[in-house]
């Protein structure tokens, strides 16, 4: 990869660091082509992204954003899932493929600048989506 192509990549995951309401790094050692696949469309249809990105390329693109805490825990082949509309619902659909695929692990990840473990994107997963609390809330009436 050119010099000019990394400093593409890396600005360009600097402003989708920035855009995104929480960001979970993900590690698909042994998994499949198709697995990748059929998770990254599960997580663009529910409004996230999902990125494998060299490690070093994602450090870079830390610099100056939110979740710069992240930087540690950049280690083996790790994928990035940007969620842009609701966090819980990108946990719930990494929780469910973790479940099901045995070389999909759920690492960390950062909410609101906080870092947050496995079991706490578990617990996220857990939390009902949005429109789920609206028609609890509306059913009370």
């Amino acid at each position: 990869m050119r010099k000019e192509d990394k400093t593409v990549v890396v600005t360009d995951l600097s402003k989708r660091m920035l855009r995104a309401k929480a960001v979970f790094l993900v590690e698909y050692r042994g998994m499949k082509v198709s697995e990748i696949t059929e998770v990254r469309r599960e997580v663009k249809k529910n409004g996230g992204d999902f990125k494998v990105v060299k490690n070093r390329l994602a450090k870079r693109s830390l610099a100056g954003t939110n979740i710069a805490s992240l930087e540690g825990y950049f280690k083996g082949p790790l994928a990035i899932a940007f969620a842009d509309l609701d966090p819980v619902v990108i946990s719930k659909v990494l929780a469910k493929y973790a479940g099901n695929i045995a070389s999909l692990q759920l690492k960390v990840g950062v909410l609101d600048g906080k870092v947050v473990d496995e079991k706490g994107i578990q617990a996220l997963a857990k939390l009902p989506s949005k429109e789920e609390l609206y028609a609890r809330l509306l059913g009370t009436w």
